[in-house]
């Protein structure tokens, strides 16, 4: 069976696995509880399940792709870093925070709040990530020689869309108010523990990357960069789009504090 089809069998249970974990485990823990707030081990224990079904999947997808163990302790620790910023130091940011209505920096009682700060969040890390892709397949195609070549519709292809990509997320970064105040929430609440697992993990992504990449160069084929590339792409949406679901059943079991302007 062709590489591509397992990984996105693969994508797909482990979006199945991720969004029922979200939805059932909080419901779990309210009914089984009754707690006004979500306590830690809730929260903690879903982030948890989280690593462990991303790290299942990443170790198959290390066998199709042919990685080795050594990218794949890289990607589980990238990859673990992530989820443990999202599932665990977000929810407990936000339930432990009082929010002013009407604030435009965050404006988490409309509905569309989490959909459209995910999508904002989605774009920038897959900015980055784009930016670490060209860096290491430039590299693939420097060492290849013949491959120079590969300039070709590809390489076009991919350039502008990493160049698009990260355009777009520099002007997400500076006009969206609620990605400021997202992300001045979350340092404030998390005592700026969040700002060194983003940090920590965009370095493992990065050796993520490069180890794909020295693959392409001893084998020959810069299909593996590549393909490491997009599955890390498709990742970051089934992480978001869970994300989403996630926060959505907490905020309907645990209300989060929202005062008016007058601090009632």
């Amino acid at each position: 069976m062709p590489a591509m089809p397992r990984l996105l069998t693969g994508l797909a249970l482990l979006g199945t696995a991720m969004t029922a974990t979200a939805v059932l485990a909080p419901g779990i823990a309210f009914w089984a509880t009754g707690s006004q707030q979500p306590e830690y081990l809730v929260i903690a224990g879903t982030g948890v399940a989280m690593i462990v079904l991303s790290s299942l999947f990443l170790t198959c997808a290390s066998r199709v792709i042919g990685l080795g163990a050594a990218w794949l302790g890289l990607a589980v620790l990238s990859n673990g870093l992530l989820l443990a910023g999202k599932f665990v130091l977000v929810p407990l940011a936000y339930s432990r925070t009082t929010f002013v209505s009407g604030d435009p920096f965050q404006n988490v009682q409309s509905q569309a709040y989490f959909p459209l700060l995910a999508a904002g969040v989605v774009v920038l890390q897959a900015g980055v990530l784009a930016l670490l892709y060209a860096w290491a397949r430039g590299n693939v195609t420097r060492e290849l020689g013949a491959e120079r070549s590969a300039l070709r519709r590809t390489d076009v292809v991919i350039g502008l869309i990493t160049a698009g990509v990260v355009l777009g997320a520099a002007v997400l970064l500076f006009t969206s108010p609620s990605l400021i105040g997202y992300a001045i929430g979350t340092v404030a609440a998390t005592s700026g523990a969040a700002v060194v697992v983003v940090l920590l993990a965009t370095g493992a992504g990065a050796g993520a990357l490069l180890e794909a990449a020295r693959r392409s160069i001893s084998v020959r084929d810069t299909a593996i960069v590549t393909s490491v590339f997009w599955m890390a792409v498709a990742m970051l949406l089934v992480y978001h789009v869970v994300w989403v679901i996630f926060m959505t059943v907490l905020v309907s079991l645990w209300p989060l504090k929202v005062v008016a302007p007058s601090g009632k």
